[in-house]
């Protein structure tokens, strides 16, 4: 009785493991190559069968998601986060909250001006004659960068989330219309406050304070994600 079971045992992982691998034929090399990493991690930590097991429940799940465009990453997470649950069941977690508008244009706002004000710095120390950034065309390109960001985030990168309603996403030439419209609207006040506006109200700064400045927003900008645990653009999937 004991051998037909074990026999039983051994039809069943055999048969489980050829669906995986026909299953695994069906996946793009991206996912492919997702589950490959998540394998290894569970390696030390699952026998073959069990393994076999997660993957007869996962696989599926992948083929049916990249039907609809979803990628691993965005169905699972991370294969450290996957692997993880898989390891010690799931964890219940603080979600993100739905941002505000105010709130993910000025996570963006503080970031684009970090970006900014931080070459701005770098290439002033290593480049003295070259003419710096004014204060205030930081500060305004910053404000409209975080509007642009926002924008693209509300409209396209919100939908890619995982437990996003897929439906929405625009199509992709509506995608690309949006980015390249957002890109130009940026880079014509990026440009324009630079030109434009006089050098009296308009000073450029000793680089060490611009890149004093881009410290400043940064840490400004890791402590109110910190605190509200926000989704904005410079947050997806993080």
């Amino acid at each position: 009785m004991k051998k037909q079971e074990e026999r039983s045992t051994t039809i069943d992982y055999d048969q489980l493991k050829a669906q995986n691998e026909r299953d695994g034929q069906k996946l793009t090399k991206r996912s492919a190559q997702y589950m490959f990493e998540l394998r290894k991690k569970l390696a030390d930590h699952f026998n073959m069968e069990d393994q076999e097991k997660i993957f007869a429940d996962l696989l599926p799940q992948l083929i049916a998601a990249q039907k609809k465009g979803m990628t691993a990453r965005q169905l699972f997470g991370t294969t450290a986060q996957k692997a993880q649950e898989l390891i010690t069941g799931p964890q219940e977690q603080k979600q993100p909250q739905k941002t505000s508008f105010w709130l993910s244009w000025l996570d963006n706002t503080l970031v684009v001006f970090a970006i900014v004000a931080g070459i701005t710095g770098v290439l002033g120390i290593f480049s003295p004659q070259q003419a710096n950034q004014g204060i205030l065309s930081m500060v305004l390109s910053a404000i409209m960068g975080g509007l642009v960001f926002w924008a693209m985030y509300y409209f396209i990168y919100q939908y890619t989330l995982p437990g996003a309603d897929k439906r929405r996403r625009p199509a992709l030439w509506k995608t690309i219309l949006i980015i390249l419209a957002l890109t130009v609207l940026w880079f014509v006040a990026f440009t324009g406050t630079a030109m434009f506006i006089p050098a009296s109200i308009n000073p450029a700064l000793n680089p060490i304070i611009d890149v004093i400045l881009a410290c400043i927003a940064y840490g400004g900008r890791y402590l109110l994600k910190k605190k509200y645990n926000y989704q904005s653009f410079f947050t997806t999937g993080k």
